[in-house]
């Protein structure tokens, strides 16, 4: 049995592998996904997320997006990514792995630097329009100031930042 679902998987593969038709032409592309986030067990939070940019080859893409996310259990938003993104997509076919990198700063509760790199399965259907699945990290450096007051007189100023480690399954679209 086990011999006989490598040799479909194989095939499967090599037949992918086989298509010669760009299904990731030059030009404008968009993203929207949905991302659901874990901080490991004390948090859960979820998103949205947008990217639009331009598509520099079948498998270079680099843009600009951003997203709102917003925690479960508190439901109250958490941060506000702003980032640029680069996509590398791996072979020219249907169906493809793609590494990914957002880099940028979040606002709101959660205000620092971001940085997730991710990795994925791309599915074209048409030229320009395709779903996807990625398992990401994600990473916020929090940074705060924080200030001390002596009666009237301004006493000392401190900065300390926080690191926000998660881990992010996102499943969206491009078009």
């Amino acid at each position: 049995m086990n011999k006989q679902f490598f040799i479909i998987v194989a095939l499967f593969l090599m037949c992918v592998g086989a298509t010669a038709r760009d299904y990731r032409t030059s030009g404008y592309m968009g993203f929207v996904e949905e991302t659901t986030v874990t901080d490991f067990g004390k948090n859960t939070f979820g998103g949205v997320n947008t990217t639009h940019g331009y598509q520099i080859n079948p498998n270079l893409f680099v843009g600009a997006g951003a997203g709102i996310i917003v925690n479960y259990d508190k439901t109250d938003v958490i941060g506000v990514p702003i980032y640029g993104d680069v996509r590398y997509t791996m072979l020219k076919s249907k169906v493809t792995p793609f590494a990914e990198a957002k880099c940028g700063y979040s606002v709101a509760d959660v205000e620092g630097f971001y940085v997730s790199p991710a990795l994925g399965v791309d599915i074209g259907f048409t030229e320009k329009f395709g779903l996807y699945v990625c398992l990401a990290y994600e990473h916020y450096s929090i940074g705060k100031t924080s200030y001390s007051y002596y009666g009237s007189y301004y006493g000392y100023s401190s900065y300390k930042t926080k690191d926000l480690n998660t881990m992010a399954l996102r499943v969206g679209i491009h078009f």
